[in-house]
């Protein structure tokens, strides 16, 4: 006779079989530090030990499998600018508060979004790049405000010299100012919003959310601060230019009610510039942001 299945046994059994395999997984990881330790191995110590750390977070403060941070910057390589790059970057150090901060706040953009690896592989795929943003920087040993107007103070020879937005307040205004987040966004503009004006790019990054599967409020442009910000970024780290022949179509207005452009990232430095809103041209499109 068949013995009656119960769920409450089966639960239990389950529960044993899999903290039982997680206990084989620390005592393999500890063990292979350790082996790695005496063959003088250092870099593989650290990676087990980072995952010793993950696998022995609790639950809430763990990031979905396959999309922790060492597994999303082993997949992006150097499209994935994180905390030793941006402290590069901005030269200041982040202390151990801020790290778990910034490791939490990937975990919650994960379960915001639904992001799943599949969906990360796409973006990776599609040319997008990882970005640790950050509200301040280091310039002659004070601690400043991530706006443009000290970013280009900073990183003087990377933006070119243009003194029509120095009082702009999207370049001075400290609520202009870069916000510390995770940014997965695209290095090149979309192809399909070329020549397209404002509001036919608008269209275009809601079709793209439709075919990405994710909620239009999460595919953003960026700020004319975070594209001043993410361009000399990945160029300071990775000795490669971004964006050197295209405009990427911020969301924010001039005082003067015009729309900004960043981009034409070449020889001359960084551009900064603006037009109308039923403005089009073949150089001029949109990074989408998530």
């Amino acid at each position: 006779m068949l013995e009656k299945f119960s769920f409450e046994a089966f639960r239990k059994k389950n529960e044993k079989t899999q903290a039982e395999s997680e206990r084989r997984d620390l005592t393999d990881l500890a063990k292979r530090a350790q082996e790695s330790f005496v063959a003088n191995d250092f870099g593989a110590v650290l990676e087990s030990l980072n995952r010793l750390r993950e696998k022995t977070l609790p639950e809430s403060e763990r990031a979905p499998e396959g999309l922790s941070l060492r597994e999303i910057k082993a997949l992006f390589k150097n499209d994935f600018l994180g905390i030793l790059e941006i402290e590069k970057f901005t030269g200041r150090k982040f202390n151990e508060n801020e790290k778990k901060q910034i490791a939490n706040m990937w975990i919650e953009k994960i379960k915001e979004q639904s992001l799943t690896r599949e969906d990360i592989e796409r973006l990776k795929d599609e040319g997008f790049m990882v970005v640790l943003r950050t509200p301040t920087i280091m310039h002659e040993g004070r601690e400043l405000l991530a706006t443009i107007e000290n970013l280009r103070k900073k990183f003087k020879g990377l933006f070119y010299d243009l003194s029509w937005y120095n009082n702009e307040k999207f370049a001075t205004d400290q609520k202009n100012a870069v916000r510390m987040t995770w940014a997965i966004v695209k290095k090149e503009v979309l192809d399909e919003s070329r020549s397209k004006n404002w509001d036919e790019q608008e269209k275009i990054l809601q079709q793209w959310a439709k075919e990405h599967k994710v909620d239009p409020k999460f595919v953003t442009r960026r700020t004319p601060a975070e594209a001043a910000y993410d361009i000399p970024a990945y160029y300071h780290v990775r000795n490669k230019h971004i964006l050197e022949k295209d405009w990427d179509w911020t969301d924010v207005q001039s005082s003067d009610g015009y729309f900004m452009l960043v981009g034409k990232f070449g020889s001359n430095g960084l551009g900064v510039n603006y037009v109308v809103r039923g403005y089009s041209s073949l150089h001029l499109g949109v990074c989408p942001s998530r």
